[in-house]
């Protein structure tokens, strides 16, 4: 982690009691600073849902435009998917973020959010990440990033699991 990269966490929320239904899911509010890169990890599991809902999780909010990196799905019963966004804040404002499942039913949403000043703003993001197997959701889990880290930046990773679950250990 190089000196001029800072981190700062901002926010990490779960809805409300289960299910949560259609509809957005509104977070509380935090200020983000000037001149960072937004990073948002948003885990939703779908009410009863047999299909990867991964792809209609978004977010908005505080004026920013998002972009989608990681995206993982389950499409066993409860289904879960998780997306990391990126965000660059010009002025950093007392914001909140919703959270949208497009007409999926929500059982539960979960939300990190972090911010990075002293990034590279050229290229923010300088590796992805890939799931190497989704066949078993509810087993071991791996992902590939697309390069190697530099030694000057950060990895952020998100786990997503039920909220009910116990005795479930991340990896490193």
């Amino acid at each position: 982690l190089s000196s001029g990269l800072v981190r700062t966490d901002l926010l990490s929320q779960v809805s409300g009691a289960a299910p949560h239904g259609t509809g957005t899911f509104v977070t509380n509010s935090f200020t983000p600073p000037s001149n960072s890169l937004l990073v948002v990890a948003v885990m939703a599991m779908e009410q009863s849902g047999s299909t990867d809902p991964s792809g209609d999780i978004s977010v908005s909010g505080g004026g920013w435009t998002y972009t989608a990196g990681v995206t993982i799905g389950s499409a066993a019963s409860f289904s879960i998917g998780l997306r990391i966004y990126t965000a660059p804040v010009s002025t950093g404002a007392s914001m909140t973020l919703t959270l949208d499942l497009a007409a999926r039913s929500a059982r539960f949403y979960a939300v990190s959010v972090v911010a990075y000043t002293g990034y590279d703003t050229s290229t923010p993001t300088g590796a992805t990440g890939t799931v190497v197997d989704t066949a078993s959701p509810d087993g071991s889990q791996s992902i590939t990033l697309s390069g190697a880290p530099a030694t000057t930046s950060e990895v952020f990773a998100a786990l997503g699991i039920d909220k009910e679950t116990l005795g479930v250990t991340p990896g490193g």
